[in-house]
């Protein structure tokens, strides 16, 4: 991080930020969530998210780094985290430049793999915009096992 930062707080309620009005978003996304939980003490607690749609994820629970997340499955043990009463889970998805640099507009759609020849068109201009998805990918749950 440099000495400037340009942050927007909004509820997002997607699992997928390039459809929902980022679609050019590269860097780091921010997802925090807090919750009020009883005496965590002798209880197992797994967070649990489906495939992230992002280069990886990390995990922080209370300020603390618990996990990066970068290979199936997408779990974490958070229970050492945790403490009695209110708490913060926070999600960091960091993407690829991608869907900053392109290549917006291929002829064959979105392209497997890009390379300098993705970036040649001998077809003409294409009225659309080639993205990937990028975002939390679905739903994340806590799993209490005692």
């Amino acid at each position: 991080r440099g000495p400037f930062s340009m942050t927007r707080q909004c509820a997002l309620r997607c699992a997928e930020m390039t459809s929902a009005g980022y679609p050019f978003f590269t860097g780091t996304a921010r997802f925090e969530q807090s919750l009020e939980i009883g005496d965590p003490a002798g209880a197992r607690v797994l967070f649990s998210m489906q495939t992230p749609l992002c280069a990886f994820a990390k995990l922080t629970v209370n300020g603390a780094s618990v996990r990066t997340l970068r290979f199936p499955p997408y779990e974490a043990e958070i229970a050492p985290f945790l403490r009695p009463g209110r708490n913060t889970l926070t999600l960091e998805l960091t993407g690829t430049d991608r869907n900053l640099f392109g290549p917006h507009h291929h002829p064959a759609g979105e392209p497997p793999a890009v390379g300098p020849f993705s970036f040649l068109d001998i077809q003409g201009p294409i009225d659309r915009y080639c993205t990937v998805p990028f975002g939390p990918g679905g739903e994340a749950r806590l799993i209490f096992k005692k």
